[in-house]
This record gives structure tokens, C-alpha cells and sequence, in this order.
């Protein structure tokens, strides 16, 4: 996937772990199922934090839960084994008949998982959802896969939800219901259920603003929230913390740059509720979660936190989500349940991907001139903004790369100004692919970014920390072009001996340089020419053919001659070409490319010089 271009490939989805408490008594009802099929069920430790979270050994008869998740998610897990023990067993299976493939089995098993919760008020979809996507589409399939299963699912689903409802209801020594009494009941419990809905419907549409969230009053809850984050601040570990990433001029931070929120479950809940704001708005605004119980918890917990802020129309500046970054005692843990930084899901105020930390508070620094930073995140941020006083403004994007619309809100504010942004990402495999493309967006906008390299392993905070914030400055203030920087990666070890390997080597400079401004090209054709030995009139000519060119086919130009040696062209490995080809492949396509070095007078091997467009019809 790095190695292509174009719109970049959806990231396929990832289970989210449950938290919380299980619905009451359903574990043991699940349990004694297991049992009556003639498999134990044991929760024990499960080797590796991205091992599976529970197994159906068929051979022992065992069902391993793991036993460092929640609850919420250990029971969630057994109904799916529970599956796996009803509709996967091999000693069910009829003479000479095997399982379906492992995709249909993972699809039917959590599938059921998700029926049984939901039936018991357990929402399993941020697990389920990913879950059955990723094993569905190994299938070959989807729809076909989720067809096949369904009746199957179902038919399972009431087997199992009959049996648990028998066990939750049922006293010892109690005669059990017939299955028409069984059927009768439910069927008036779900009536009632139907009947409390159609109620609450019809009282909402004669009070249409009941549910309504006032966006100004989301507003002013994450203004509450940030003042009392700010107030647990100086008490916290995450003051000590950023004294030793930022120095002492974040420990009180008067500007009200970053706050702390508690590790208890509540506790902004609860200063929420005392200033009358009403749950679903504690909800609304991405400040708080609903837990299993459905009673309503502290999103942020036990974390150093970051506002974000966005422009009013007024020219003023509000709070819009937050970013929290989790103790760095865990830091060592690869528990995905606790990310390093937790962003503010999708709000009415806050979209993924539409807002940059640190835009809404440099407004000003941009305004006069100072330096635009793009790095990864915000204690990076605030490390160019304290290290150049001021003079340059730290930007980050939150929770994800750069997007087109954050290249676009950049080129916005800085104008005709088109040169003053620097690109400063972490010095990692990472950071380096997050330059490129931070490069192919804001080139996009008509910027010209620059690039700061920083010393390997390193990011801006650790460079101002270890080497003094003069440092850091003075690497953000001689940055040079990042287009000149990807062409010296991309022919890095790359053979410029012969005219093929010359007019590739080109043709790759051409493809990144193109999408550069226009009024930038001569410049970096002409160091590109210094860097490289190239004739800049080959560089010209080529860069002229690159225009309207797809940059597939430059690309894929470049890896075909990055591979190939000059003996495997000569041998015929990779193509068939008639005596006319040859002829014309033998033939300069310019005076001015020459082999590096001369040949030997012996050397007897023919001379296939391709041009660009040959190369490509050959390819």
C-alpha cells in the first residue's frame, strides 16, 4: 500500500474491546449451556495482548475465556464460543462431512455473540461490527457469506436465548414452561416493549426540541470541562510530566493550555451535572460515555489533556473536543483499550479529520508573519510554539494523518504566504511516510512545505528537551524543500550508469517535483541536476513529458527499472521486441544523456537507450 499512489486505501476496521460490567447472570447461563454440551469453561490467562480472547478446544472439551478483559467483553466472547460449541462441533458433523471455511464460522459464532447481548442490552457492535466485516470478506463474499448464515445464526439465537431465558427465570425444584407459555410471554413482553416505544415516539413529535441539543450549550460544556480539568491540573502527574517534556514554562500554565482529568469514573460527570448540564448533553458533547450498567461515565480518564479549539465567525475561539494522553507509566502496555491518545469521538462540534491543534491559537502568529509547523502531536506543538517564543506556530493534526481538509484550512490561513510551512514529523519509517504525504496535500493547495529533518528517533519535543530549544529552532528555520527530499530518498542506491537508468531516474525526480507549485520547478530542477549528476535540460524534458502523465505509470516505471539489471533487458527477460524496436531503442533519445563511465572496448553488448515513452509502451 506505501508503495502506491493516488486516494489512500480505506483502513479496514478494528474490534473495540467491551468495557464495563455483563448483563446480570448471563455469564452462568451461557456457562451452564457449555457444560450441558460437555465442555468446560475456565477463564485463564491467554498468551500475548493480541492473542485471541477466548478458544473451543474440541478435542478437551474446554472453552478458554482470557482473563484480563471486562466483563462486558468475557461474557460477549462466551456466547460467541458458545457458538463454536453448537454449530462448529465436529462430532455433530454427519459421515464424511467436513466444517465450512473458518471465515463462515467466525461470521455465524459472532453473529450469534451479537444477538444474544443485544437481546440481554449489551451492545456488542464496535466489536462485532469489525469482527464479522474482517472474517466475512475473507470469504470471497460478503453478502453471500451473511446469507448463508443467517437462517443457521437465528435458528441457534432462539435455541440459546430460550435456554438462558429458562435459566434466569427458573427456581430450583420450579416446573418449566411449555414452549407455547414460553412463546406466549415474550411475545406480550415484546407488545409492551412496542406499545412504551410508540409512546415515546409520539411524545417526541408533539415536543420536537426535546431531544434537540442546542449547540451552544455543547459549547459551554466543554468550557466547564476545560476549566476543571485546568483546575485538577497542577495536583496532577501531568504537570511533573510536561516540566520534563516542555521545561518549567508549562507548569502553571496560565493560558489555560492543557488540563488534567482524573482517573476516577465520574468525576467530571458529576462537576457536570452540579453546573446543570443534563446528561445527554454531558453525552452530546463527547465528554462522557455510556457504560453497560447505562448509566452514564467520564470519557477521559487518568489523562493529560489538551483542548481543542476551533474560530467563531466573531473571530473568537471556542472549545470543540479534547485530546487526552494516557499516563506514561502504561506506556509499556499494548492494551488497545487504552490508547496513547484518546481523541473526542464525532460530535455536532467535532468531526475526525476537520480541525488542526494549535490553528485556532496561532491565528495570530500567522497573521504576522511567523512560521507554520505541521507535526504529530500536541506536546509537539506546544514544544515549537514555547521553543521560538511565539515566532512560529506548532500544528498538529488529531487522531489521524493529515487530511485534505486540514491541508486546506493551512493554506487558508497563510495566504500568498505559500513557503512559510514546515513539515517537522517524527524521525521514524512513520514520520517519513507521513511527510510524503503530508507533501502531495499541500502541494495540492499551492503550498510549498518544507521539511525539517530531525535526528533519528527523535521527535520536536525530544530535540528541544535533549539539545536546547535554539536547536529545534534553528532545524525548523533552514528547512529546505521536502520535494528535493523525497527525490534524494527515492534514488538513494539507485544505479545512474547507464542512459535507462538516467532518463527513470528523471522521470521519478520529474513525478515529485510536478506536483510542486509551478514557480518551484527550475529551482529544484536545478538542484536536483546538483544532487544527482543529471542533465538539467534531461531533467526539463522529462519533467515536460511528466505533465498529464498518471502517476501510476510513473511509478510504475520506477519500480520496473529499480528492479531490472542491464543484463536482464539484454537477455529478453522481460520483453519481446522486433528487430524495428530494437533499432529504435538503440537510438539517444538526447545528446545529453551519457553513460557515467565509459565501456570497456570489448564490451559487445548492445545499447538499448530507451526514451520515456518508450519505456512505458514496453512495460
Amino acid at each position: 500500500m506505501s508503495q502506491t499512489s493516488g486516494e489512500r486505501l480505506p483502513a479496514p476496521p478494528i474490534p473495540q474491546l467491551l468495557a464495563g460490567h455483563a448483563p446480570q447472570g448471563l455469564w452462568d447461563a451461557l456457562a451452564a449451556q457449555c457444560t450441558a454440551a460437555g465442555f468446560t469453561v475456565t477463564r485463564a490467562p491467554i498468551a500475548g495482548d493480541a492473542g485471541p480472547n477466548g478458544y473451543t478446544a474440541y478435542a478437551t472439551h474446554q472453552v478458554v475465556i482470557r482473563s484480563d478483559v471486562d466483563e462486558a467483553q468475557a461474557v460477549k466472547t462466551l456466547a460467541h464460543e458458545l457458538g463454536h460449541v453448537l454449530m462448529h462441533d465436529p462430532a455433530g458433523f454427519e459421515r464424511g462431512q467436513t466444517g465450512s471455511c473458518r471465515g463462515n464460522r467466525e461470521v455465524e459464532a459472532e453473529s450469534l455473540a451479537y444477538l444474544v447481548a443485544a437481546d440481554h442490552g449489551l451492545d456488542t457492535a464496535e466489536y462485532t461490527f469489525a469482527y464479522v466485516a474482517g472474517w466475512a470478506a475473507q470469504t470471497g463474499d460478503v453478502d453471500a457469506a451473511l446469507r448463508a448464515s443467517g437462517a443457521r445464526v437465528l435458528a441457534t439465537a432462539h435455541q440459546v436465548l430460550d435456554r438462558t431465558h429458562d435459566h434466569l427465570t427458573t427456581e430450583p425444584g420450579a416446573v418449566v414452561a411449555s414452549d407455547a407459555d414460553k412463546l406466549a410471554t415474550r411475545t406480550a413482553a415484546g407488545a409492551e416493549r412496542t406499545g412504551a416505544l410508540r409512546a415515546r415516539a409520539e411524545n417526541r413529535a408533539q415536543d420536537p426540541e426535546h431531544d434537540f441539543l442546542h449547540r451552544d450549550r455543547l459549547v459551554a460544556a466543554n468550557a466547564a470541562a476545560a476549566a476543571y480539568y485546568a483546575s485538577q491540573y497542577p495536583a496532577s502527574w501531568a504537570r511533573a510530566y510536561l516540566d520534563t517534556r516542555l521545561g518549567s514554562a508549562m507548569l502553571d500554565d496560565p493560558a489555560g493550555h492543557v488540563g488534567y482529568a482524573p482517573a476516577g469514573w465520574t468525576h467530571l460527570t458529576e462537576h457536570l451535572r452540579s453546573q446543570g448540564f443534563a446528561d445527554a448533553e454531558i453525552l452530546g458533547a463527547g465528554l462522557g460515555t455510556r457504560a453497560s450498567t447505562d448509566r452514564v461515565v467520564d470519557r477521559f480518564r487518568d489523562r493529560l489533556m489538551f483542548p481543542i479549539e476551533a474560530r467563531t465567525e466573531g473571530g473568537g475561539r471556542e472549545v470543540v473536543g479534547f485530546v487526552g494522553r494516557r499516563n506514561p507509566s502504561l506506556d509499556v502496555s499494548t492494551d488497545t483499550r487504552n490508547p496513547k491518545y484518546l481523541n473526542t469521538g464525532q460530535t455536532p462540534l467535532y468531526t475526525k479529520g476537520q480541525h488542526l491543534y494549535g490553528l485556532a491559537e496561532n491565528t495570530a502568529v500567522l497573521d504576522r508573519g511567523g512560521l507554520g509547523v505541521l507535526v504529530e502531536g500536541p506536546i509537539d506543538a506546544l514544544a515549537v510554539d514555547l521553543a521560538s517564543g511565539g515566532m512560529m506556530a506548532g500544528l498538529a493534526p488529531l487522531g489521524t494523518a493529515l487530511t485534505d481538509h486540514q491541508a486546506g484550512q493551512l493554506a487558508d490561513a497563510l495566504g500568498a504566504a505559500r513557503d512559510r510551512i514546515v513539515v517537522a514529523t517524527d524521525a521514524d519509517p512513520a514520520g517519513v511516510q507521513a511527510a510524503a504525504r503530508a507533501y502531495e496535500l499541500l502541494t495540492a493547495h499551492g503550498l510549498d512545505p518544507r521539511g525539517a529533518p530531525l535526528p533519528a528517533g527523535m521527535d520536536p519535543a525530544q530535540l528541544a528537551e535533549l539539545h536546547g530549544p535554539a536547536v529545534l529552532v534553528d532545524r525548523l528555520a533552514t528547512a529546505e524543500s521536502i520535494g528535493r527530499q523525497l527525490v534524494d530518498q527515492a534514488l538513494t542506491g539507485r544505479e545512474l550508469t547507464w542512459p535507462e537508468d538516467r532518463v527513470a531516474a528523471a522521470r521519478v525526480a520529474a513525478g515529485i517535483i510536478a506536483k510542486a507549485p509551478l514557480d518551484t520547478w527550475q529551482r529544484e530542477l536545478t538542484a536536483v541536476s546538483k544532487r544527482t549528476g543529471l542533465q538539467e535540460s534531461t531533467l526539463q524534458t522529462v519533467l515536460a513529458e511528466r505533465i498529464g502523465a498518471p502517476d501510476t505509470d510513473d511509478d510504475a516505471l520506477g519500480r520496473l527499472t529499480g528492479r531490472d539489471r542491464r543484463d536482464d533487458l539484454d537477455r529478453g527477460q522481460h520483453v519481446t521486441a522486433t528487430a524495428a524496436q530494437l533499432a529504435a531503442m538503440s537510438t539517444p533519445r538526447s545528446a545529453d544523456i551519457r553513460p557515467a563511465t565509459a565501456r570497456p572496448a570489448d564490451d559487445a553488448r548492445p545499447s538499448h537507450r530507451l526514451t520515456a515513452t518508450q519505456a512505458r509502451s514496453r512495460h
